[in-house]
C-alpha cells in the first residue's frame, strides 16, 4: 500500500511536535554538534517537493554516483536514485531515519532503486574510503561541516540545489 503524502506530513509533525521540542533531545544535539547551532529542519517535505527540486540539478547527478549528506527522511535521495547510477543517503538522527524507513522505503524496495539509505555520522565516511562524483546538502543545519565531508569524498558539491564545487 503506497503512503499518502499526508501520512509522511504526519509523521514529520509528529517529529517537530514530540522529539524536536524535547529539551533532552537538543542539550544531546548540542553535545555531539557543539559548532551547530542552527535548528534540525527539513528542507524537502514531500515528494512532489523532491523532484522538484532535483530537477534544477539533474544532469549533474545523472548516471553519477551520489552521497547526500544530512538525507533528512529521504526523498531528495529517492528522487536523485531514479536518475544516478547510486545514491548513499547519509542521516545522522534516528528519528529522521524511523519516518523514512516507514514512508520511502518501501518505495525503494519496490522500485528496486539503487539507494543505500544509512544512519550514522558522516564525518566517518572518509574511513570506508568511499568516492562519489557528487556531494548533494539539502539543509541549514551545519553546513560548514557538511561541505568539509563533501570536499574529500566526493569530486563536486551541490549545496540547496547549486553547484558549489
Amino acid at each position: 500500500m503506497l503512503m499518502s503524502k499526508a501520512k509522511i506530513s504526519d509523521s514529520i509533525d509528529h517529529v517537530y511536535e514530540v522529539f524536536h521540542d524535547d529539551v533532552v533531545y537538543m542539550e544531546l544535539w548540542d553535545r555531539l554538534f557543539p559548532e551547530d547551532k542552527s535548528m534540525h529542519i527539513l528542507t524537502v517535505l514531500d515528494f512532489d517537493d523532491a523532484a522538484r527540486e532535483v530537477s534544477k540539478f539533474m544532469e549533474h547527478i545523472r548516471n553519477r554516483r551520489v552521497v547526500e549528506l544530512g538525507a533528512g527522511v529521504g526523498l531528495l535521495a529517492y528522487e536523485m536514485a531514479k536518475l544516478a547510477k547510486s545514491v548513499v543517503a547519509v542521516e545522522f538522527d534516528p528519528v529522521w531515519a524511523r519516518v523514512y524507513l516507514k514512508h520511502v522505503y518501501p518505495k525503494v524496495l519496490r522500485s528496486r532503486l539503487p539507494l543505500y539509505f544509512t544512519i550514522g555520522d558522516a564525518r566517518h565516511l572518509q574511513r570506508f574510503n568511499m568516492e562519489f562524483d557528487v556531494a548533494v546538502i539539502y539543509t541549514y543545519s551545519a553546513i560548514d561541516t557538511l561541505l568539509n565531508i563533501a570536499s574529500k569524498v566526493a569530486k563536486k558539491t551541490i549545496l540547496n540545489g547549486k553547484v558549489i564545487k
